[in-house]
């Protein structure tokens, strides 16, 4: 068992009409459409995962599990589109899918891995309650903008990549974090206080980048909360 399956055999039984008993019957067939099988495009809709490109990973898997319905890979997609969907809408959605898969293939490696995941995870994964801050060691700044504003979040990451080689005090980075469907997060981290993170974000902007930009401080457990289950206003209510 591996990331992908060696073999579709048993689908070529099954479903004699479809695009693989096609390949069966005539082997030069496949040999245009490599591009197209359903591991290359999961492989491809891997990579858009990890650019996180969640919006579009969300609607190809679910047309791509309608186009290889019956096909070992369908579970894989599956998987990946409940990860998508955590990603994007928060823990909720997660665990929907992953529920979907454990119930819907048993006894896949991915039904397996998500019975695994409900066992073991589930019950961290739900906590909403966010940590103090003298419990952390490691914080962050988040600088948030509109995902219409691409063309700013990249040159507003690049003057803070330039600021921060400034500064010999803290072993700092960024990222560029999608949070939501409308907002994206240029993270500065690397800080060890959260008093410490606003000053020094109130330091970049006075004699760094100025640039007049709302920012929130934030430890680096309670930024995986707010990702995970999309809860930011709770968070700085409770400030």
């Amino acid at each position: 068992s591996g990331l992908f399956p060696k073999s579709a055999s048993n689908l070529f039984l099954a479903n004699s009409n479809s695009r693989y008993a096609e390949i069966l019957l005539n082997p030069e067939a496949g040999l245009s459409s490599d591009e197209n099988s359903p591991e290359t495009l999961y492989t491809n809709l891997y990579e858009e995962f990890e650019n996180q490109n969640y919006g579009e990973v969300i609607e190809k898997t679910e047309a791509y599990v309608k186009q290889f319905e019956g096909h070992p890979m369908v579970p894989k997609f599956e998987i990946l589109k409940a990860s998508a969907k955590g990603r994007l809408y928060g823990f909720d959605d997660y665990k929907a899918g992953v529920n979907y898969v454990a119930l819907t293939y048993p006894n896949s490696e991915e039904g397996k891995q998500a019975q695994k995941i409900m066992k073991e995870s589930f019950p961290l994964f739900s906590n909403k309650t966010f940590l103090a801050d003298d419990t952390a060691k490691h914080f962050n700044i988040l600088y948030p903008f509109d995902n219409d504003e691409n063309d700013k979040i990249e040159d507003f990451q690049k003057k803070l990549e330039e600021a921060i080689q400034t500064v010999e005090l803290f072993e700092l980075s960024t990222s560029v974090d999608v949070y939501t469907e409308d907002i994206t997060f240029v993270v500065v981290h690397g800080l060890n206080s959260v008093q410490g993170a606003a000053g020094f974000a109130e330091i970049l902007e006075e004699k760094k980048l100025k640039i007049k930009r709302d920012f929130y401080s934030i430890s680096s457990p309670n930024y995986e909360i707010i990702q995970r289950h999309k809860n930011l206003d709770q968070y700085l209510e409770s400030q």
